[in-house]
């Protein structure tokens, strides 16, 4: 018989499970996801399986230094794992992951790639508990301030105005940022008056 045609029993994902667990008190990490990650196929509702293999990718992403490689492994883990998505570790780890990641499109001009990011990280940020701690991540005033200064340069004074909103939202006490905001306003404002006078 073929491997692959092999039906398992209840007792062969026990072992398995068991064996993911000695590994991982063993911190052999990759060993405890991959026999877990087959137990899961098995049982989608493990709640030791969901803490470690959580774990194990949480361990993962701290120890793999490449951004987009933890924004990609994190999106299919969610997708193939949904007891990832309402995780605040994990969505934090995504956040500073679009954090870095819209900075190093924006360095390299590619600013839709920067706002796409960036539209990703508002998008958790909603969804977190955390906001106090969030805002406190390095870079995300600046990048922040720098979309909405490379969209105002762009008169696109709408999307500008939106960026600065936010930020100042987030940062309510920034002289910066609140400057931006009322010139932005103050050209949104004017560039509505000529649109209306045209039509």
């Amino acid at each position: 018989i073929a491997p692959s045609s092999v039906v398992r029993d209840s007792l062969y994902y026990d072992n398995l499970r068991d064996s993911a667990i000695r590994y991982f008190h063993l911190s052999n990490a990759d060993s405890a996801r991959l026999l877990l990650e087959e137990y899961y196929t098995f049982n989608q509702k493990d709640t030791v399986t969901h803490n470690i293999l959580r774990e194990v990718f949480i361990y993962t992403l701290a120890n793999q230094k490449d951004p987009e490689v933890n924004f990609n492994n994190i999106n299919s883990w969610t997708k193939n794992y949904p007891f990832l998505k309402n995780n605040d570790r994990v969505r934090t780890v995504k956040i500073i992951e679009c954090i870095k990641l819209s900075r190093i499109a924006f360095d390299a001009n590619q600013y839709t790639l920067a706002n796409n990011y960036y539209q990703i990280l508002l998008s958790e940020i909603k969804k977190t508990p955390n906001l106090n701690e969030i805002i406190t991540f390095p870079n995300l005033k600046t990048l922040i301030y720098n979309l909405g200064l490379q969209k105002f340069y762009d008169h696109d004074y709408k999307a500008a105005l939106l960026i600065f909103e936010q930020g100042t939202r987030f940062y309510p006490t920034d002289t910066g940022m609140s400057t931006m905001l009322k010139k932005t306003r103050a050209k949104a404002n004017n560039w509505s008056a000529k649109i209306s006078t045209i039509f």
